[in-house]
């Protein structure tokens, strides 16, 4: 219901501006639910699969093995994108 008020809202505001025609805004409805097959898509997959694991048990187990990965790979890009000094090397970016 949300949506289709913030949608019929922004139609009538990009009319009023005269920033879009009709057609213009109609061909990008069908434009953007093409956009959303995939992110819908990938979600639907990744809810069933932690069902799945939720229901094997094997939940625990996943987080347990995959915490040092997430915290060296966090650690990583935060060395290589903030302020490490191979960051800076490579960019010419001094801080």
């Amino acid at each position: 219901m949300g949506s289709a008020i913030a949608l019929m809202f922004t139609f009538v505001f990009y009319r009023v501006r005269g920033v879009m025609t009709f057609q213009d805004f109609a061909a990008c409805i069908p434009e953007g639910f093409k956009a959303m097959v995939s992110p819908m898509l990938i979600l639907t997959l990744a809810w069933t699969l932690s069902g799945m694991t939720g229901l094997l048990g094997a939940g625990y187990t996943f987080a347990k093995a995959l915490r040092p990965v997430i915290i060296q790979t966090y650690s990583y890009r935060e060395n290589r994108f903030i302020g490490g000094n191979e960051a800076k090397e490579e960019t010419g970016i001094v801080f």
